[in-house]
């Protein structure tokens, strides 16, 4: 898949999970809290779940903090691969400050392209 491809497909993925985690922002939600005591709202899941429902579609994995994590030994052979971070900001989230993003990288060879 092409370069700008697979921008376009980091954009559109971005797009979409911004705008359903908008509705989310502007509504009331729940906060639960992962096993390192981090704070996770309905927003990081659905957000990861439209990210990686339109990434999938290049063929190359997605590493997501919100997903099973991969062991290492498998990870470290990926050559090219997504890094997504749903919401970089999900204390920023909870307190409504605007103060939060949503990340999607491909990386090659471990950087960022």
């Amino acid at each position: 898949m092409l370069i700008i491809n697979l921008l376009s497909l980091a954009v559109n993925a971005a797009s979409n999970a911004g705008d359903a985690v908008l509705d989310i922002y502007n509504s009331e939600f729940d906060i639960k809290y992962k096993k390192d005591n981090s704070p996770l709202t309905h927003a990081d899941i659905e957000a990861n779940r439209i990210i990686c429902n339109i990434l999938s579609s290049s063929n190359y994995p997605i590493l997501s903090e919100e997903n099973i994590l991969i062991d290492y030994n498998t990870r470290k052979k990926w050559k090219r691969y997504w890094l997504i971070d749903p919401i970089d900001g999900t204390k920023g989230f909870i307190n409504k400050s605007g103060e939060f993003t949503i990340n999607i990288a491909l990386m090659d060879n471990n950087i960022p392209i």
